[in-house]
């Protein structure tokens, strides 16, 4: 009897089927597998005669696959007066199973107002333009206050992050890093693996962690908070202005088709709406780096000033170099008149030196009272007006703009 070539062929089908999909489970285990963690495999080859046997090792890293994070915007939306700023929080939380670094970038739409916002995101105080995420998956049980995660897992997770265990937070109190399995194949002496530990402490109202209650297989994410900083700009009539603000965070790694995960505030709806409603007065600061563009490299909250670009924060400075300082006084449209009896003081930074007959008004220069403090109260300030008004007044929608400089020491 001849054999039966539909069910032969239908038999390497259902093998070939079951090729595929077990690739597929293989890729999906990927990501069940901490990126950062060390794959040791040892060949033994043994023959007869009585030799010893001889040893063959071989190391894989299992890279981070990518997860857009979790973002949880904890700040409603705010009003605030031209110039100030309007503070969001945000909380970061990684998906990833391991250690991601995230690119951040924000824009705004703008409606009835002077000129863009300035923005940026804020950690612990300083301007970032990315953010970076530990994260690991547990690899054994968890003992009494402790989680196991691959030795090289544990990168940029350090003591006093918050991590995400299974969706309860902890604070990480001690870092054990572990190290990966290795063969000495002179010997022929192979050393397991040892994990990789974080000592937890619960946050709030998470569960303590004791003896087997973490199983292996637990996704363990960092989470950050940040502050979204929208410096509003003015409105350009007397209703109030909008800026909405979007933002995207970019990751460094890849998923498995090898593309980078990008997370978008407008997909997950956590866009911000400022709304700014006319300043009857304001006085806002600016600075930059005037003789090392370098140093404006990291600045945050763009504004122009006599046609030039300032910063309200981030600008770094190194000895030696000059920071030009713009005041902007400021009288809102639909104000009830012009501001008079107007004067600015403003005392010389610690640590820098006024650089003589650098002030300027409105685009004028202007004498120096003395060498070293020309704005200082002690020496009544400086009286200012706005280009179109008299000594001392600043009319209804303008502005008096005062440049300065000074050296670092």
């Amino acid at each position: 009897m001849k054999p039966n070539k539909t069910n032969a062929l239908l038999k390497q089908g259902s093998g070939v089927l079951a090729l595929v999909a077990a690739l597929g489970m293989a890729q999906q285990a990927l990501a069940d597998t901490a990126g950062g963690a060390t794959i040791h495999n040892v060949a033994t080859l043994s023959y007869a005669g009585g030799g010893a046997p001889v040893k063959a090792a071989v190391n894989v890293a299992v890279q981070t696959v990518a997860a857009a994070p979790s973002v949880v915007k904890s700040t409603a939306d705010l009003t605030v007066p031209a110039y100030s700023d309007a503070d969001y929080t945000f909380t970061f939380t990684s998906n990833s199973n391991g250690s991601d670094s995230f690119a951040l970038d924000l824009s705004s739409v703008d409606t009835n107002t002077s000129a863009a916002p300035g923005l940026g995101f804020l950690l612990n105080g300083s301007p970032v333009s990315s953010v970076v995420l530990g994260a690991s998956v547990t690899s054994q049980a968890s003992g009494v206050g402790v989680i196991y995660l691959p030795a090289g897992s544990q990168t940029n997770l350090s003591i006093n992050d918050i991590v995400s265990v299974g969706g309860d937070l902890y604070t990480v109190t001690a870092v054990s890093n572990g190290a990966p399995a290795s063969t000495n194949v002179s010997t022929g002496v192979t050393t397991p693996e040892t994990p990789a530990s974080l000592t937890l402490t619960p946050v709030g109202a998470a569960p303590a962690i004791t003896a087997g209650s973490v199983a292996a297989g637990v996704q363990v994410g960092e989470q950050v908070t940040l502050v979204q900083r929208v410096v509003a700009s003015a409105p350009a009539t007397p209703a109030p202005a909008v800026h909405t603000v979007s933002f995207t965070a970019t990751s460094t790694a890849t998923d498995l088709a090898g593309t980078a995960v990008i997370y978008s505030s407008t997909a997950d709806g956590n866009d911000t709406v400022t709304t700014v409603v006319p300043a009857t007065t304001n006085l806002a600061k600016l600075v930059r780096n005037f003789s090392r563009p370098a140093g404006n490299a990291l600045a945050t909250g763009t504004a122009t000033c006599n046609g030039n670009t300032y910063y309200t924060s981030g600008v770094t400075s190194k000895t030696g170099d000059t920071l030009e300082y713009c005041l902007l006084a400021t009288v809102a449209v639909g104000a009830s008149g012009n501001l008079t009896g107007a004067v600015i003081t403003d005392d010389i930074p610690d640590y820098t030196t006024y650089v003589p007959n650098s002030t300027s008004l409105n685009g004028t220069p202007v004498a120096d009272e003395t060498a070293t403090t020309p704005l200082a109260a002690v020496n009544s300030g400086m009286e200012v007006n706005s280009a179109s008004e008299p000594a001392g007044e600043i009319g209804v929608g303008e502005t008096a703009t005062v440049v300065l400089q000074v050296t670092v020491q």
